[in-house]
């Protein structure tokens, strides 16, 4: 039986300070394939908790501006350049980690099938009425899975997650 991992980007992220052990790890036993999504979603978590620090630096630099009118500093940092080079070094580290092995978002009508999933409230998506959309990460990652699945060498996926 050929068994290949996955994780979602909760596990990747709530893991990131021994993610490179779990994954030398599970390597030595089983194959690993990263979904596209989730390399997105971790790059774009990244950028949020990025833009949030330096915005917080930002706003304490011009506060000792205010109190301080002694003190020049000045910002020269481009930080969309910081962004995309973060975001490209990201992707670089998760391709490599994952040996090249990604799972693409493929279309075969899945937006159609996300947005009747979404409209029925199917599983991933939640069924409480204050939860929108809550889920539709989750569904395109589901359906990207059994797409691959589908016509892959695989007979089990083991999907590691922290939800």
């Amino acid at each position: 039986m050929k068994t290949v991992v996955t994780f979602d980007t909760n596990f990747i992220i709530e893991n990131k300070d021994k993610i490179r052990t779990i994954i030398l790890d599970i390597k030595e036993k089983y194959e690993l394939v990263i979904p596209k999504i989730v390399i997105e979603e971790v790059k774009g978590q990244r950028v949020r908790q990025t833009i949030k620090s330096y915005n917080t630096i930002i706003e304490k630099i011009n506060d000792s501006k205010k109190e301080n009118s002694w003190l020049d500093i000045i910002d020269n940092t481009d930080i969309d350049k910081v962004i995309d080079e973060q975001e490209k070094n990201l992707e670089n580290w998760l391709v490599r980690a994952f040996d090249g092995k990604i799972i693409e978002i493929e279309d075969n009508n899945l937006l159609q099938v996300v947005l009747e999933r979404c409209k029925y409230k199917k599983p991933p998506f939640n069924n409480d009425e204050k939860s929108s959309d809550k889920g539709f990460k989750d569904t395109i990652l589901f359906l990207n899975i059994l797409y691959f699945m589908k016509d892959s060498e695989y007979d089990e996926i083991y999907l590691f997650t922290n939800d």
